[in-house]
């Protein structure tokens, strides 16, 4: 199973994605390749590390994006940017909200772990190379956490050799990203039709391949369950006693919590029937 970090750029890619599905709309062309990652992370095909990095900084570009919206809809051109900022003209409580639903979730898809001691010399030393600091310390995360591919569409990150030596790990362009995923899912399924597949070495490996994928499974079920409880637990404490009623346009949390639940467990009970089948084909 792929282990990845994902780049905020893409992130907020998967995020258009998401809003366009989400009404219903025809997803743009150039954006096929991401709705194509976003369902395979949703399957749970490959696993992205988000790191509280990651989301500070997905939150941050979104922020920006709605507000840049916020301004041309009030009439001021991209020069005029300042001049918006000036009559102070900001987001709405709305706005943020949705901004905030939104990396919930691309968030909760996700492997969530960050690595709190880091390498601040090293992260120093290619800053002063001109990289971002941010995209240092992402990539940093992704090593820490022993992720296979950094992905991105930064072209100064993956045409550096000695970047990605650095860090130990491979800094990859989004298309290559997707072509390895496509022929990862083609191995996986020619190993499944193939006879060689039902030697116990290969059972092994799908084994190993369904149990981590449990595991991840089982992971997400259990922090949005946490976080069910919580929201729960707060909501008797200030006195709510029914239900809220979520007006139309708004995100209901609890639901979509409740909804990611239980395709998370959908997903789990194939994974032990999966497993169930491993033992019996090779009595392992």
């Amino acid at each position: 199973m792929l282990n990845v970090m994902l780049d905020t750029n893409i992130l907020v890619k998967l995020a258009f994605v998401k809003n366009k599905l989400s009404l219903k709309k025809q997803v743009p062309k150039n954006l096929t390749k991401y709705e194509f990652i976003l369902q395979k992370l949703e399957n749970a095909e490959f696993f992205n590390v988000m790191s509280n990095w990651n989301k500070l900084e997905l939150r941050d570009v979104l922020m920006k994006l709605k507000l840049a919206e916020t301004f041309f809809l009030s009439g001021f051109s991209v020069d005029e940017f300042r001049d918006a900022k000036d009559e102070k003209i900001e987001l709405s409580e709305k706005d943020k909200k949705v901004v905030n639903d939104v990396v919930f979730e691309i968030w909760k898809f996700c492997k969530r772990s960050t690595a709190v001691e880091m390498n601040n010399r090293k992260i120093e030393h290619w800053t002063k190379k001109g990289y971002s600091t941010m995209d240092i310390i992402l990539i940093h995360q992704a090593e820490l956490h022993k992720c296979d591919y950094f992905v991105t569409t930064d072209a100064q990150l993956y045409t550096s050799d000695e970047l990605g030596k650095s860090f130990n790990i491979k800094i990859c362009h989004v298309n290559d990203f997707k072509n390895k995923i496509h022929s990862f899912i083609v191995s996986e399924s020619k190993k499944r039709k193939s006879k060689p597949y039902i030697e116990k070495k290969a059972l092994l490996d799908a084994l190993s391949y369904f149990k981590e994928r449990k595991s991840i499974i089982e992971w997400n079920i259990e922090h949005n369950e946490k976080a069910l409880r919580k929201r729960e637990r707060l909501g008797k404490e200030r006195g709510i006693k029914e239900p809220l009623i979520i007006p139309d346009g708004y995100w209901d949390e609890d639901k979509h919590l409740k909804e990611g639940i239980e395709i998370s467990k959908k997903q789990l009970k194939e994974c032990e029937e999966a497993i169930e089948d491993i033992h019996k084909a090779g009595s392992l």
